[in-house]
Formats: C-alpha cells, sequence, structure tokens
C-alpha cells in the first residue's frame, strides 16, 4: 500500500495540530500549580508535544517540498 503526498502532508499536519493541542494544554493547566516541582514537569510536557508539533510541521514542509522538486 502507497500513501500518497497529499495524505502524508495532511496526516503530518493533523499531528502536529494535535501534538500542539497538547502543548496549549499543558501550559494552560501549569498556571494554576504552585508547587515549583509540578510546574517543572507540566512545562517539561508541553515543551516535549511543542517539539513533536514542530518536527511534524517540518516533515509536512519537507515532503511538500521535495515533492516539487524536479527529477
Amino acid at each position: 500500500m502507497q500513501i500518497t503526498v497529499k495524505i502524508a502532508i495532511v496526516g503530518a499536519l493533523a499531528f502536529a495540530v494535535a501534538c500542539l493541542g497538547a502543548s496549549i494544554y499543558g501550559f494552560v493547566q501549569t498556571q494554576g500549580l504552585t508547587d515549583p516541582q509540578l510546574v517543572s514537569d507540566g512545562r517539561g510536557y508541553a515543551f516535549f508535544w511543542l517539539f513533536l508539533a514542530v518536527v511534524c510541521a517540518a516533515i509536512a514542509a519537507a515532503t511538500g517540498w521535495i515533492s516539487r522538486a524536479p527529477e
């Protein structure tokens, strides 16, 4: 089974949006915490999901860029 370029880009962008949502949720949830250890852990969680969102967006951009390159 082969995946078309458009499906790969849409899938990567969809996963990037889901990861970005998890990251935003993580940052919002740390605002009400008072324990410094929990705040640090929560921000680490949020930055991890933000990193995944950036990687997925980069993969989608690279896939689109490579697909447009002349052979």
